[in-house]
């Protein structure tokens, strides 16, 4: 997806994969009805990273067509695995993307 003028620069979704993250807040727009089965497209991007802690995330959901049915918008709390474990967000099996994909 092109970015738009007068927008921050974005930053790469991979910025963030393998951390543990903890919803804010989060808003979702219906624009257009889907039917069970059909065939969607969903696209995300962080537009704002501060490097830390926090994380404004928006995606997108498309039909065939390339018509958008949905999109939002989220605040999230972005935490190490070490730090997610020491407050009891995740245990010793956790496993994270990253892992996953290595």
């Amino acid at each position: 997806m092109a970015q738009q003028p007068n927008q921050p620069e974005l930053i790469p979704i991979h910025e963030l994969v393998g951390s543990n993250t903890l919803t804010n807040s989060i808003t979702v727009d219906f624009i257009k009805g889907v039917c069970v089965g059909e065939k969607l497209r969903a696209e995300g991007r962080v537009i704002e990273f501060n490097g830390k802690r926090a994380a404004l995330v928006e995606g997108f959901l498309f039909n065939q067509q390339d018509e958008l049915c949905a999109k939002s918008k989220g605040d999230f709390t972005v935490l190490s695995t070490k730090l997610a474990k020491r407050i009891g967000i995740v245990d010793d099996n956790h496993r994270s993307i990253n892992q996953h994909w290595i």
